[in-house]
């Protein structure tokens, strides 16, 4: 498994949890909003289905995370803001008491999303190239990501459709 988290991924999490209070909501997205972060889970199934998983060592050894073609930097734990850090230990036996060996084994690699500039490096709602390498295997997440752009409707029928698409697929006419 190899999932690429950017901050819009918190935003939807805080803003559908209604027990959790806004000031609480803003301080962890504060938290994760200078980074991007991967989650990855890399095992090798056996012949009776036990699973040999890649300790965290190796995997940070043969892990590249690409933007544009330029190699992003992985976030050492000591170099991350403080909250951050919390949140991800919290969420550790979280994902292991809910997905067992494979919540225990599930890492998480954190990067910078900041230019010198101050300018977002990995924004999903961008038209830009991300690429996850983990040994031999490549992952390439096509951006925009639909579920950060706004919907569009169909002139025709009033459909609801996917914000990365220019014309309906049933009709033919330009969404708007």
């Amino acid at each position: 498994i190899v999932w690429w988290i950017p901050v819009e991924f918190w935003k939807g999490v805080m803003a559908s949890d209604p027990s959790i209070s806004e000031e609480d909501a803003q301080a962890v997205i504060a938290a994760f909003e200078p980074y991007t972060l991967l989650a990855i889970v890399d095992g090798e199934m056996g012949a009776f289905g036990d699973i040999e998983y890649k300790p965290l060592k190796k995997l940070e050894k043969d892990l590249s995370f690409m933007i544009n073609g330029e190699k992003m930097e992985i976030i050492p734990t000591d170099d991350q803001d403080f909250t951050l850090q919390m949140i991800l230990s919290v969420m550790a036996p979280m994902l292991e008491n809910m997905l067992g060996d494979m919540g225990k084994n599930m890492h998480f690699f954190v990067y910078n999303d900041v230019d010198e500039e101050g300018n977002r490096i990995a924004d999903p709602s961008k038209a830009i190239q991300v690429e996850v390498q983990l040994d031999e295997d490549n992952y390439n997440f096509p951006t925009p990501l639909a579920s950060c752009i706004a919907s569009k409707t169909c002139p025709e029928d009033g459909a609801t459709m996917n914000g990365n698409w220019s014309f309906c697929p049933f009709h033919g006419v330009e969404l708007k």
